[in-house]
């Protein structure tokens, strides 16, 4: 199953950034989500290997307190 990360914590998807993370998981798609403790500008590696699947996909979401973490290109 591919999943897309979705660079937020889980209680900011809300209004839209909600209805784009329903999108993807009627296509059977799996949403991660960002988790709270982690810094909101660390490596990206250091992110994804907290998950065994990688994402195919990755989006920066407009949200309060944007996560944008290094080496991200």
């Amino acid at each position: 199953m591919s999943s897309v990360l979705f660079l937020c914590r889980l209680h900011d998807l809300n209004k839209e950034r909600h209805g784009y993370a329903k999108a993807f998981c009627k296509r059977g798609i799996n949403l991660v989500c960002v988790p709270d403790k982690f810094p909101v500008d660390s490596d990206l590696r250091v992110l994804l290997d907290r998950y065994p699947d990688k994402p195919s996909l990755i989006i920066q979401p407009e949200t309060v307190f944007p996560i944008l973490p290094w080496g991200l290109t």
